[in-house]
């Protein structure tokens, strides 16, 4: 950066959440070459930092592949959850079934099953109605979303700033060693400073 002071800028493209290291890799040299060949007037200066915290992947990887999250996800519902689940999905199966015997024996005027395809269409939106919440949270629990999200909170973003606060102080020994608010003066004086954003 102390060769192209006045071009020098910083990029940090940063990414986690259900992405293998090579994944991520792979954007930020996508990213990288999308730059260098759709922007004619990229700074010398430019510094691209690729950010990643370790992430579980939703399909595979060191804690299982997907059947066995789900076999765990399934196995740590609550007894009563699991009990909603199960009734909930056998009453979508019979309020499907049901309503569309209910609907042919209608079309054919077989019986006047009104009152029939009334009582099947109900049984299945109380069933979605009950089945919907948990399948929801099983979902969730599937995505690792709820692991990903303690992750990054507590240790992603604590490692971001530490290696913020590393950069900061490289940029501010590169500067010759003086101290942090005589450097910030010093690079703010110049055209496009990586430091005007920091201060």
């Amino acid at each position: 950066m102390k060769d192209h002071e006045e071009d020098a800028e910083i990029l940090i493209m940063i990414h986690g959440y259900n992405t293998p290291k090579s994944g991520a890799e792979d954007w930020y040299k996508k990213t990288c070459k999308y730059i260098s060949q759709n922007y004619s007037e990229v700074p010398k200066g430019l510094l691209a930092i690729g950010y990643r915290w370790p992430s579980e992947q939703i399909v595979a990887d060191e804690s299982g592949d997907f059947k066995d999250k789900k076999e765990f996800a399934q196995k740590a519902l609550p007894k009563l959850m699991s009990v909603v689940t199960k009734s909930g999905i056998t009453g979508l199966i019979i309020g499907l079934v049901g309503t569309i015997v209910s609907v042919l024996i209608t079309l054919f005027k077989l019986y006047s099953g009104l009152e029939l395809l009334l009582g099947f269409v109900l049984l299945l939106i109380l069933s979605l109605v009950a089945v919907t919440p948990v399948l929801t949270i099983v979902a969730l629990r599937l995505t690792v979303y709820f692991r990903d999200t303690f992750r990054a909170g507590n240790y992603g973003v604590a490692d971001f700033v530490e290696l913020i606060r590393q950069l900061d102080s490289a940029l501010v020994a590169q500067d010759g060693g003086q101290d942090r608010s005589t450097s910030i003066d010093r690079w703010s004086q110049k055209k496009n400073s990586p430091l005007l954003y920091w201060s």
